[in-house]
């Protein structure tokens, strides 16, 4: 072995176990705060509790009411249900009948074995080789989103399992692969919404109605518990969110809360606009994510790279989504590793553009800190938004080389 691959190799073992040491480092800081206060987590655990005490599920809407028994678990939290399908309180059932800190320490001990096992997942199905492969592990234990996620003990861990075996099934050409785990998606987080478009586009309609069908067994077997009023109001609430003028703080990474903070009415706690001009921030809003999802749809159309196509597709649904916040971009991992894996074989320039947009994304910047959020100084709040764009505009471009790459071997033989 010469002395370049000696090094090489202890520097892929180091790089190991510095990942391995960050994980334990996670799990340790997990375990510490599982019983701080904290939102996300208690408002699925309350919303179970209270399918089993035999209260109405249209009450979870009741913003009043459904506060006052979230303080029943944590009396310091505000909290509302409005922004989750009511089905999303089923899938806490099963740990209803734990005391609320052992359901959770349950629930956040599951998240995170999940993500590790999608992590060792994608690095073995991209084929995330080398320095690479301990690199991104190490990436994932130090995500933000990702301890944001596991603190607050949202659903965005195991949305990742379930959004990574969708990709599985849209590269390997699996309708069941897509359709179940995508239709318990839609049902109970809404997750996974731009992957749909890809398979309008791909002509999918098997994998489209079993997504479909699975949403629609979901809703019938909770039926029960939940019936129609609260599906009633869910929609009606749904629509009044993206009315709310507070999806324009910083803490919303979305081209919705860009453009809105930017040309918004502004106020207490947004800050304040550059030019106050509310229907500039409407059209320029539906403009820009009319634009996006246009060029992500065509892109696909041409494009024979599955992979970095559902990677961009994933990318643009969360910053085209109003409510998208730091947990939500967990789901970003995986397209991260999908250009990762790309990085492997570009390298240079290819390599740190990557580098730079997971950065963006992942790492914990102050983006909602009152000092961005007046004026032009908001332009340096957006973080993750630019992130995102940057590896979608990059998946976009991945996505045309190898189409072009494609067509020229077809023309050649």
């Amino acid at each position: 072995m010469s002395g370049i691959e000696q090094r090489r190799t202890l520097a892929f073992w180091l790089l190991w176990s510095v990942a391995l040491v960050l994980g334990l480092r996670m799990a340790s800081y997990q375990a510490r705060v599982v019983d701080q206060r904290a939102n996300g987590f208690v408002a699925y655990y309350t919303s179970a509790r209270l399918l089993t005490e035999g209260e109405d599920a249209v009450r979870f809407y009741d913003r009043a009411w459904f506060q006052s028994h979230i303080a029943r678990f944590e009396p310091t939290v505000l909290e509302i249900f409005s922004a989750n399908p009511p089905t999303m309180s089923v899938l806490l059932l099963p740990l209803s009948s734990l005391g609320y800190y052992e359901a959770r320490a349950v629930w956040v001990a599951f998240s995170f074995l999940v993500v590790i096992a999608t992590t060792a997942w994608l690095l073995i199905a991209l084929r995330v080789s080398g320095l690479w492969a301990p690199a991104f592990a190490a990436f994932v234990f130090l995500y933000h989103p990702l301890v944001a996620t596991l603190k607050h003990g949202q659903f965005y861990g195991l949305g990742l399992a379930l959004l990574a075996v969708v990709f599985h099934g849209y590269r390997k050409g699996s309708d069941l692969a897509i359709g179940v785990p995508l239709g318990f998606l839609l049902v109970t987080k809404t997750a996974g919404l731009m992957i749909w478009p890809l398979l309008v586009v791909g002509k999918r309609w098997r994998a489209m109605a079993l997504g479909v069908g699975v949403a629609a067994a979901t809703v019938v077997a909770s039926w029960p518990w939940i019936g129609a009023a609260a599906w009633e109001r869910y929609f009606r609430e749904a629509v009044e969110l993206t009315r709310n003028p507070l999806l324009a703080v910083t803490a919303y990474q979305t081209v919705f809360g860009f453009f809105h903070h930017l040309f918004g009415r502004g106020g207490d706690p947004i800050g304040a606009p550059v030019i106050p001009l509310p229907a500039l921030a409407t059209a320029l809003s539906a403009i820009i994510s009319g634009g996006l999802l246009i060029v992500t749809t065509l892109a696909a159309q041409r494009s024979r790279a599955s992979g970095v196509i559902f990677a961009a597709a994933v990318l643009v649904g969360l910053i085209l989504t109003p409510v998208t916040g730091e947990s939500h971009f967990t789901l970003a991992l995986l397209p991260i590793a999908v250009l990762v894996a790309e990085a492997q074989r570009h390298g240079g320039r290819y390599a740190l553009l990557v580098i730079a947009g997971a950065l963006l994304i992942g790492a914990d910047l102050p983006y909602r800190s009152t000092r961005l959020t007046v004026g032009l100084l908001a332009m340096l709040a957006y973080p993750k938004l630019y992130g995102t764009l940057l590896l979608w505009g990059l998946a976009l471009w991945t996505a045309g080389v190898e189409s072009r790459n494609s067509g020229q071997a077809a023309s050649g033989t």
